[in-house]
């Protein structure tokens, strides 16, 4: 599948978020704190030309067992959501699809890093209604997935 009408891009973090595109246009987004919020929100696309991107938290670098747990618990909760719906799944690594935003992010605090990723989403997607410190990854990799990934574009 080249070029998905809808991307459903995924952020499973501790506070993730989700974010559904038409074509290369936000349309629904969600901070989810329950699995059932996620699985309303996937539902509300069945389409057969969908794909998600969900970021691979697998080989998180945390040093906590409790939040790498917790991050591979919400990855892997995702990963089955979409095989559920029918929803091919990309995974990507944070280093690959934060690589065109490295500038972004060197040498910051995560709290630091979280602000700067947010004003990213906000100026890349300015009247973007979700676009917020919780929905800014998912965003971004939406945006990585969307005009790195699938067309090879340069982000700048």
């Amino acid at each position: 599948m080249n070029n998905p009408k809808y991307i459903i891009s995924v952020d499973p973090g501790l506070s993730g978020a989700a974010i559904i595109w038409e074509d290369t246009k936000i349309v629904d987004g969600i901070q989810w704190t329950r699995e059932s919020d996620a699985c309303e929100f996937v539902d509300r696309i069945r389409a057969p030309e969908s794909i998600a991107v969900i970021e691979d938290v697998t080989q998180s670098m945390t040093s906590e067992i409790k939040s790498a747990v917790k991050l591979s618990t919400n990855y892997g909760f995702w990963r089955g959501l979409m095989t559920g719906f029918d929803v091919p799944v990309v995974a990507v690594a944070a280093p690959k699809w934060t690589r065109p935003f490295k500038k972004i992010g060197e040498s910051l605090t995560y709290a630091q890093r979280k602000r700067r990723w947010r004003i990213k989403a906000k100026e890349l997607y300015p009247k973007c209604p979700y676009a917020n410190e919780y929905t800014a990854d998912a965003i971004l990799i939406g945006h990585w997935f969307i005009h790195c990934e699938t067309a090879q574009l340069p982000l700048t």
